[in-house]
């Protein structure tokens, strides 16, 4: 929404608004320029730890990695800028395995 220019800032705090109306669980806002979504978010009713803010999406996969269980619902609202793309992509994927593979056995 940063290329809405001017609107940005609007926009925003609608979107913050209506989640809050909209009852959703859990807002993870990411980035300076979205600041405007959580602060509307808990100026609606979001107190607690139903929206959180994230400075960046290094620290937003940090928190959603440690709270997300298996069935729960995400929804990105992808922002190119802050990188929340690959954010979803590296959720979404199930994480790679660092243990060692023993290359020499055989499935029997």
């Amino acid at each position: 929404m940063l290329e809405l220019g001017p609107d940005s800032i609007r926009e925003h705090t609608v979107v913050g608004t209506q989640v809050v109306r909209l009852n959703i669980s859990r807002l993870v806002v990411v980035g300076r320029e979205a600041r405007a979504l959580y602060v509307s978010a808990v100026q609606e009713g979001s107190w607690g730890d139903e929206c959180v803010f994230a400075e960046t999406a290094e620290d937003a996969y940090v928190l959603l990695n440690a709270e997300l269980e298996p069935g729960d619902l995400v929804l990105f609202k992808s922002s190119n800028s802050v990188g929340l793309r690959h954010l979803g992509d590296r959720i979404a994927l199930p994480p790679q395995s660092t243990e060692p593979t023993d290359e020499g056995s055989e499935l029997l």
